[in-house]
Order: C-alpha cells, then structure tokens, then sequence
C-alpha cells in the first residue's frame, strides 16, 4: 500500500446580506479525492450583525452537519473542526445563510479540508 499523500484544499467566500439558504462558500468534490479528512470552517459576520450570529450551517452535500456554525464577530473569524470525517470524492462541502442576512452585514466563510487517511 502507498502512503497517503497530505493534501490541503482550500475554499473560501463572502456575501453581503445574503438570502435566506444562499451558499456563503463551496469547495468542490472536484478536488477532494475519497479519504478521510480534518475539515475546518472558519467564518465571521461584521457590521450591525448582532442578528446575525449563528446564521451559517455547514453541510456534507446535501446533509447538514454543524447547525448552526458559530460565527466570530466584527471580521474576527470563529472556527470549527471536524476530525477525519471520510469523503467519498463526490461530496461537495457547503457553508450557507440559514435565514436572511439583514441589510448590510457582510458574511465571510473559508473551508479547509486536510487528507488525514
């Protein structure tokens, strides 16, 4: 058996008020070839967005998997890992606005995915 080569995918995005089930952010099965992962989403909501907290979800395809993602404040990013989560390579990964983001908060996201397996 080969070794696992590491691998370290990166996405990362950001919307202004977006609409409730908007996607924030995506990083495509095209790049992540089946295997375990450590996967991380960072995320920060800034401007009036005391309303805003807690408004991301992050989903394995079409499954939610961390509902609600914790968001840091005021651009200061928040972090969350999943630990060798096993991605089959047609999995995308997916954060999204839960409901509407209110008028002028801006909403950023990054996914890390790191090959563990």
């Amino acid at each position: 058996m080969s070794p696992i080569t590491q691998l370290t995918q990166v996405a990362s995005g950001r919307a202004v008020a977006p609409g409730a089930g908007a996607t924030i952010c995506t990083l495509s099965h095209t790049v992540l070839p089946a295997g375990f992962y450590n996967i991380d989403v960072e995320s920060a909501v800034s401007g009036n967005a005391a309303a805003d907290i807690g408004n991301l979800e992050f989903f394995l395809g079409a499954n939610p998997e961390i509902n609600p993602v914790e968001s840091g404040v005021n651009g200061q990013p928040s972090v969350e890992s999943l630990k060798e989560i096993q991605l089959d390579g047609n999995t995308d990964l997916i954060v999204k606005a839960i409901g509407a983001g209110t008028a002028g908060v801006v909403y950023e996201a990054e996914i890390k995915a790191t090959r563990v397996g």
